[in-house]
């Protein structure tokens, strides 16, 4: 199940800024990226400066992993699980929310939300 939630953020993941390095993903620094699924259901994903995030499934169960900026992609790797990579979106700050398709044809909401 996991596999299939987690596919969306890596895909929602890429809507920072890309300036440089470091500062790329500041938007979503202490606050929360919101996937909307088809579905309805919301997973909530909080980036750490220590390159490190958890995601929250609408159940409460919790995957945490690593996050690395590479040539331009924000590349995901859940614990115990395979690297995946997005290109960045530029411009995306708190407040913003889009729709994405994702690669099997299915449209996702994003937003980044103020707090955790």
């Amino acid at each position: 199940m996991f596999s299939r939630l987690i596919a969306p953020i890596l895909m929602a993941a890429a809507f920072i800024a890309v300036p440089a390095h470091a500062g790329e993903i500041d938007a979503a620094f202490g606050n929360t990226v919101r996937v909307t699924l088809p579905s309805g259901a919301a997973l909530n994903y909080h980036y750490n400066a220590d390159n490190t995030y958890v995601m929250v499934a609408p159940d409460g169960a919790r995957v945490s992993g690593a996050w690395a900026i590479r040539d331009g992609e924000l590349c995901t790797t859940p614990s115990g699980g395979a690297e995946s990579c997005v290109a960045l979106s530029p411009n995306r700050n708190v407040g913003d929310s889009w729709t994405q398709t994702e690669a099997d044809g299915s449209t996702v909401n994003i937003a980044i939300v103020a707090g955790r």
